[in-house]
């Protein structure tokens, strides 16, 4: 029997992150996965955003330097010119038919990506879209799609419009949570500490699973409606829901912000979020200072010309590094 704290499944773990795992080959990944607490940070880690593609070059590789080694061991031994080019034929052809794995894998998930200060939108297959905030992420199998509606949010935030199909659900998978919907609008913010689900249309299930694998039951969850919030707690592992809605929920994409009496640093908060805009204060007090304005489809310069101006700051930028500074 395959000792499961020493040996590391890479072929399933790069199977279900590909989505076509067996349920036999599920059920010996989840095994594995809780015979130890070292073997689920192994596994937490290859899922994360870096450890995917680093999963799937290790992974071949590792199966190109095992064919090579067990050739050269052969090779001890004299052989002959035709049992030499026999092997070296065999073994040329694994790394090209590993080669081939690769690219053939690398062209059917699609990655999706924004830099700083972008945003992008995505039209997947069935009509559905994906707003994408700057410095966000998301993947899906395109080959697959049209059978399994699967995406996964990598990093960052974006807000999703689906497409009504009661047959397929839309998932989206975001660290060890899962967000299930048949048809309906919602937004998705993941950071260090928190995920968090805001549903605009419709409802979706927030679900928590340790291991990401979806057929584990049981698992704890919430429901929510319309203008409703669950946030994860990935320190506690909790799901909370709350009625409470952030200000601004739509800024990032609409580009429309309204303060009534905002403290600063709120506003300074909502700039690194729709804009990335870093903003060094001279003086700690004047995060406290508050702003009145109605400030719609403007730049992030323009604005906060406007902010020093209401609050009588000067401002000052770093051209090198794309830093404001407020001072008196």
């Amino acid at each position: 029997m395959e000792n499961y704290h020493t040996h590391i499944p890479y072929h399933l773990i790069l199977g279900e992150i590909e989505q076509n795992l067996s349920g036999t080959e599920a059920e010996e990944l989840e095994e594995w996965i809780k015979a130890s607490a070292e073997n689920l940070n192994i596994y937490n880690d290859l899922r994360s955003v870096d450890g995917q593609l680093d999963l799937l070059r290790f992974y071949q590789q590792t199966d190109s330097l095992a064919a090579w080694e067990k050739a050269r061991a052969k090779m001890v031994a004299p052989v002959s010119k035709t049992q030499m080019y026999l092997w070296s034929g065999a073994i040329a052809a694994a790394v090209i038919l590993a080669i081939s794995v690769i690219i053939f894998r690398q062209r059917t998930v699609i990655v999706y990506e924004t830099a700083y200060n972008e945003t992008k939108q995505i039209i997947l297959p069935d009509s559905s879209t994906i707003q994408l905030n700057q410095n966000s992420a998301i993947s899906f199998n395109k080959n697959k799609y049209h059978k399994n509606r699967y995406i996964k949010l990598l990093k960052g935030e974006a807000f999703f419009s689906v497409v009504h199909n009661e047959a397929k659900e839309f998932n989206v998978e975001t660290g060890n949570i899962i967000i299930r919907d048949i048809g309906t609008s919602f937004d998705i913010k993941m950071d260090s500490g928190f995920i968090q689900t805001i549903v605009s249309t419709g409802s979706v299930s927030m679900e928590y699973h340790p291991t990401g694998i979806l057929k584990i039951h049981n698992t704890p969850k919430v429901i929510l409606a319309a203008n409703e919030m669950g946030v994860f707690n990935r320190k506690t592992k909790r799901i909370t829901a709350t009625t409470n809605l952030p200000a601004g929920l739509k800024s990032w994409q609409d580009k429309k912000l309204r303060y009534v009496e905002t403290p600063l640093y709120i506003v300074l908060e909502d700039l690194r979020r729709i804009y990335g805009t870093r903003v060094i204060l001279a003086d700690s007090t004047f995060k406290t200072k508050t702003l009145t304005a109605l400030l719609n489809n403007k730049s992030q310069e323009q604005i906060l010309q406007i902010v020093a101006t209401s609050l009588q700051l000067k401002l000052a930028v770093v051209k090198k590094d794309s830093i404001f500074i407020l001072s008196r």
